[in-house]
Parts: C-alpha cells; sequence; structure tokens
C-alpha cells in the first residue's frame, strides 16, 4: 500500500511540478540604469587587469598531481 501511495504522489510531483513552475509571472522589465556620475575629475582608469592567476592554477595542478603519485607509489608499496 505505501508502494503505491509513493508512486501515486512521485508521478503527481512529476505531472504537476512543470505545470505549477511555468504558470509563474515573468520577470518584471528592468528600469534602465542611470549614467555613472564620476564627479568634477571625470572617470578614472576604471579596468582591472586579469593578472597572471593561470601560473598558480598551473602549479596547483602539478602538485596535485605529484600527490597523486606519491599515493599511488606508496599504496603499491604496502600491496
Amino acid at each position: 500500500m505505501k508502494n503505491n501511495i509513493k508512486k501515486i504522489i512521485s508521478v503527481a510531483f512529476l505531472i504537476l511540478g512543470p505545470i505549477i513552475a511555468f504558470a509563474q509571472p515573468g520577470p518584471a522589465t528592468p528600469s534602465p540604469i542611470p549614467a555613472p556620475d564620476f564627479g568634477p575629475g571625470g572617470p578614472v582608469n576604471c579596468s582591472a587587469p586579469i593578472g597572471n592567476g593561470y601560473w598558480i592554477l598551473l602549479a596547483l595542478a602539478f602538485v596535485y598531481g605529484i600527490y597523486k603519485t606519491w599515493q599511488l607509489y606508496k599504496a603499491e608499496k604496502t600491496v
């Protein structure tokens, strides 16, 4: 009996879930963004450099590879 109730609730949820989700009203139209006021000095250099962060990522990947290789070597040694 419990299995039948679970199946009925599951099927009802799968059928009614998308219907209820699409019944919601759409988002309101956003108001236009006003132009920024930079003051009397005008805009300052508004760019931010991305930098060389990929070297850090590559170094961490290299260290992780060495660590995993060391773990495999250690596991083969004990077996």
